[in-house]
């Protein structure tokens, strides 16, 4: 069964009598759209499923045919490409660390009384079928999909980690705007300053100034960047890896 707000006693009264309950959350100024189970793991021994960014009844079609996939003894690994989930679409599963259930697992806490429970993110790619943490991922659907095993505890306290105000003015490129380019160095000036560049590019008239908060709703994984201290760069070699850190020298340009 599907809902979009109900009672703890509704949700429990599903689980028992169809194998799981399906929560439907609207979209808000912080967070897209998405839906999540909850049984899974009590009824079937298997971690429960969140998408996001797709249509209610798309995300509600796909956890049910999950469900009764693991009815029929199939069971979804991480990173394995799966079939017949979102047409014309292969979707893959990545865990969703215990750091965002207070996030998106409110109901789910509520039934298992905790967060003892396993889930996994369903993820799905772009147009071109390119998936969220290949450099040629179109960009401007991250927010529609953040990716949760990048969740952080520093994010988990607050949805704006950066101290700066949304509204301050920081540069990018236009291949990271136009182009859908990563962003793959992060520069926290002297003078304060930020940064957001693809790395592929110095030229003057690539630059562009745009808003911090368009930054992090571009591409919310800077958000592991937001600690990074005057003077300071973080840079990575694709849009999925590991930010490295160092302090730039005085002879290097800001």
């Amino acid at each position: 069964m599907t809902h979009e707000c109900v009672s703890d006693e509704a949700v429990a009264a599903d689980v028992e009598k169809y194998g799981l309950s399906v929560m439907l959350v609207n979209e808000d100024d912080e967070c897209p759209k998405f839906g999540y189970s909850i049984g899974l793991h009590r009824n079937f021994n298997h971690p429960e499923i969140i998408v996001f960014g797709l249509s209610h009844d798309v995300m509600a079609w796909i956890i049910n045919e999950i469900a009764q996939r693991i009815r029929d003894g199939e069971r979804c690994e991480i990173g394995k490409e799966y079939e017949g989930l979102l047409e014309g679409y292969n979707c893959v599963f990545s865990e969703a660390p215990k750091g965002c259930y207070p996030e998106y697992f409110g109901y789910a806490m509520s039934f298992y009384k905790g967060v003892d429970f396993p889930a996994l993110q369903l993820v799905w790619p772009d147009k071109e079928n390119k998936w969220p943490w290949e450099i040629d991922f179109n960009h401007r659907w991250i927010r529609q999909q953040p990716l949760l095993k990048h969740w952080t505890e520093e994010r988990a306290k607050s949805y704006w980690v950066f101290d700066e105000p949304k509204n301050l003015g920081v540069f990018t490129t236009t291949r990271v705007l136009d182009e859908n380019h990563p962003i793959l160095l992060v520069c926290h000036d002297d003078d304060g300053d930020w940064q957001f560049l693809c790395g592929t590019t110095d030229e003057p008239e690539r630059c562009r100034l745009i808003c911090l908060k368009d930054i992090v709703e571009l591409d919310p994984s800077v958000n592991e960047a937001a600690d990074l201290p005057l003077g300071w760069r973080a840079w990575r070699e694709d849009a999925g890896a590991e930010w490295s850190r160092e302090a730039k020298t005085s002879e290097e340009p800001s």
